[in-house]
């Protein structure tokens, strides 16, 4: 047989195991009669085996070496998957069934494969059902791949499995109740299909992340979800779940996220809900629940957002809601709420989104709402306020939107910041401020309200209209601070804001400061109103 070269460090040539070993044996023997003999002084330059196989190790072979083969049944599976899939895991083949140079798969030490990770791959087709094999397998990611047909029983029988994600995907058909034997399972995400049934285990006791969002999941919610005690994600949102919220979720102690919106969930809402002390996102939104917010709801002090828009909840708004510091978010908008907004509202200091259009409180805007300095989206309309608008909103320096239309607020218009401000169907009156005219300043208005521009302001229509079209538009009176009464589309000097207007829908004026009386710009339509609230 050939020799091969030795390399310039006298390392054992590098062409098989066998020779490998060999060789080290001879460069061991060398080294030995090269101490003892010491010809001619000089000995050969023969590195100690340890270096030699490290050098070994950084060779082309030592991938070889190394190289862990896939257990036989896995072969098999992954063979299943090429002829379901038409897709071959890269650097994996029939021939070469190395787990160490195949992609998006790893394995242990046995050549058990623990990890597939196929996210977003165009596999189409189903689950082969011989992922059976994958005895070890601890994760599963096989989202956004296409998959249709059903979730197959055999992945019922991973019982190693920590992590499994099949979401974004066409799987149809029901949640096998064999999903239960996943005793190991601590993440499940089958958000986004057309599944049609809720299995909950309670010897799924170790999950932590729970999703089961935009499916087609109907019936109640189990009361063995109380058994999941180490969830700390539930999403099952976007689905037709029925029935009420059972009282066992008051057991889910370690949740920090609840999405049940956009199902067709009725009842109240437990009281049991204030036992989620660590829970930073509740979100019941678009369902049909009823009775009031728990007064206990105060109890829940980690939560940063709190969503109960678009249900029928009715009675106060508890004086626990303006105790949650940490509150960013409260939507609590399209109800049927009453009584006033608390003085307490100040507490919020974090708030950046109030919402509580459409429902029917009452009272006066308080004017300890000035203390929600983050504050950038705030909606009272559609309610029975009344009052003036109070000075303190001027102090929210963050404001971009302001929707204050559909009371029965009266007297005159704060200063605002350059904000869109919806005003219309109110009874304000009076002066426009002259600051108002030196910026960009738009306020959606339709018929009540009447407001009288400062000398020299103008109106200033934003968008181009139709000549012919600006009667229908524009209701302007010839005499400042009455309302009524047909005019130009270009109002000169003191005049009128044009809010008496002759056809359906809002104009958004802009006001600008006019050197000299002149004519302003064409007219624009303006954002339309919903019972929810403007679009600005």
């Amino acid at each position: 047989m050939r020799r091969l070269r030795r390399s310039s460090l006298n390392c054992p040539p590098t062409w098989a195991p066998a020779a490998v070993a060999a060789a080290a044996v001879a460069a061991v023997s060398r080294q030995r009669m090269a101490w003892r003999e010491r010809r001619r002084g000089q000995h050969a330059a023969v590195l100690p085996l340890a270096w030699c196989l490290a050098a070994l190790a950084a060779s082309p072979l030592a991938t070889m070496v190394n190289a862990v083969p896939f257990d036989a049944s896995q072969v098999q599976f992954l063979q299943v998957c090429q002829w379901v899939w038409g897709h071959t895991f890269h650097g994996w083949s029939a021939t070469n069934p190395n787990c160490s140079t195949a992609t998006r798969i790893k394995c242990d030490s046995s050549g058990m494969i623990v990890e597939i990770d196929m996210t977003s791959y165009r596999l189409a087709g189903s689950i082969p059902a011989a992922i059976s094999s994958l005895a070890n397998l601890r994760s599963l990611d096989l989202g956004a791949c296409q998959l249709n047909e059903s979730i197959p029983a055999e992945i019922g029988s991973l019982t190693n499995l920590e992590y499994l994600s099949l979401n974004n995907n066409k799987l149809t058909g029901s949640i096998p109740e064999t999903l239960g034997s996943l005793t190991s399972l601590k993440y499940l995400d089958l958000g986004n299909h057309q599944v049609t049934y809720l299995i909950v285990a309670a010897v799924m006791s170790d999950f932590t992340r729970h999703f089961f969002n935009q499916n087609q999941l109907t019936g109640s919610i189990p009361a063995a979800i109380g058994s999941l005690e180490n969830l700390t994600f539930l999403d099952l949102r976007g689905n037709q779940l029925t029935g009420s919220i059972p009282t066992a979720i008051g057991s889910l102690a370690n949740l920090k996220s609840l999405h049940l919106e956009y199902n067709e969930l009725t009842g109240s809402i437990p009281a049991a809900i204030s036992s989620l002390t660590r829970l930073e996102n509740l979100q019941l939104d678009y369902n049909y629940l009823t009775g009031s917010i728990p007064a206990a709801i105060g109890s829940l002090t980690q939560l940063v957002i709190l969503n109960l828009e678009q249900n029928q909840l009715e009675g106060n708004i508890p004086e626990g809601v303006f105790s949650l510091l940490s509150l960013e978010d409260l939507y609590l908008g399209v109800n049927k709420l009453t009584g006033p907004i608390s003085s307490s509202i100040s507490n919020l200091s974090s708030l950046r989104s109030l919402k509580l259009q459409a429902n029917r409180l009452n009272g006066t805007i308080p004017y300890t709402i000035g203390g929600l300095v983050r504050l950038i989206h705030l909606h009272l309309s559609f309610n029975l306020l009344y009052g003036s608008i109070p000075s303190t909103l001027t102090e929210l320096k963050s404001l971009k939107e302001c929707d204050l239309s559909h009371n029965y607020l009266t007297g005159p218009l704060v200063k605002l910041p350059p904000i869109k401000v919806g005003l219309s169907n109110n009874y304000l009156t009076g002066l426009l401020h002259k600051s108002d005219c030196l910026k960009p300043f738009e306020v959606n208005t339709r018929f009540a309200n009447c407001f009288t521009l400062p000398k020299g302001c103008n109106a200033r229509f934003q968008q181009q209209r139709p000549a012919e079209d600006c009667a229908a538009f524009c209701g302007v009176s010839s005499t400042p601070g009455a309302c009524g009464g047909r005019g130009t589309c270009y109002p000169d000097g003191p005049s009128l804001v044009p809010t008496c207007l002759c056809k359906p829908g809002f104009v958004s004026f802009g006001i600008g400061m006019s050197k000299r009386p002149g004519r302003a710009g064409p007219a624009r339509t303006g954002p339309e109103f919903s019972r929810a609230g403007p679009t600005l």
